[in-house]
């Protein structure tokens, strides 16, 4: 990746509001609303199958020429991370609705799968007509089945998501980021603020 490339990605990555900043936002629209619609858009399209709907944020700001990098050492471990871009290879893992449509902000150095123009197009037509198009994005799915917890890392440069045991429940002070709709159930993905 160049340097103009690797610039943008954190000059991109740092418009993004604060997770507490998209709590507040997400308070101000009938989120319930938005999220079933957006939901039923993928289910349409196939695209539940490897894209959730996500709560857009950011948990710092990025160095110039940096990402947020998800990669996957353990099994149940997601670690986002701040990474400087060098010749890389680097693949969309969650976008952003731009006012030029929907743009990546979070990468991975594993492939992902690319959404489909129709879907993009569908979605972004229902969350800019539901002032949503700042606050919600899309995901790549690495694993379904589970409830995902994110944390802050301890160093505070990325978070660490790590899977709910089964049968475990969220607690009140989880801030919701991440849907997943299957055709039988939505699973949520938490994400802790302190």
């Amino acid at each position: 990746m160049d340097d103009a490339s690797a610039s943008d990605c954190s000059d991109r990555y740092n418009r993004i509001h604060s997770i507490e900043e998209q709590k507040r936002a997400a308070e101000e629209i009938d989120l319930p609303n938005v999220l079933r619609s957006a939901a039923q858009i993928l289910l349409q399209h196939g695209a539940h199958l490897n894209f959730g709907i996500s709560l857009v944020h950011r948990h710092q700001d990025l160095a110039p020429n940096c990402a947020m990098i998800h990669s996957y050492d353990a099994p149940g471990s997601d670690t986002c991370h701040m990474e400087r871009l060098m010749d890389v290879q680097i693949f969309p893992q969650a976008y952003h609705l731009d006012r030029d449509g929907f743009l990546p902000y979070e990468y991975s150095f594993e492939p992902t799968h690319i959404p489909e123009a129709p879907m993009l197009d569908e979605l972004a037509a229902l969350l800019r007509r539901e002032d949503a198009s700042e606050l919600i994005g899309l995901f790549h799915i690495k694993e379904l089945g589970a409830l995902w917890l994110e944390r802050p890392s301890s160093h505070g440069n990325g978070t660490t998501a790590t899977r709910l045991p089964q049968g475990n429940t969220l607690s009140s002070d989880i801030i919701v980021t991440e849907w997943i709709k299957t055709r039988r159930s939505q699973i949520r993905k938490g994400d802790y603020t302190s």
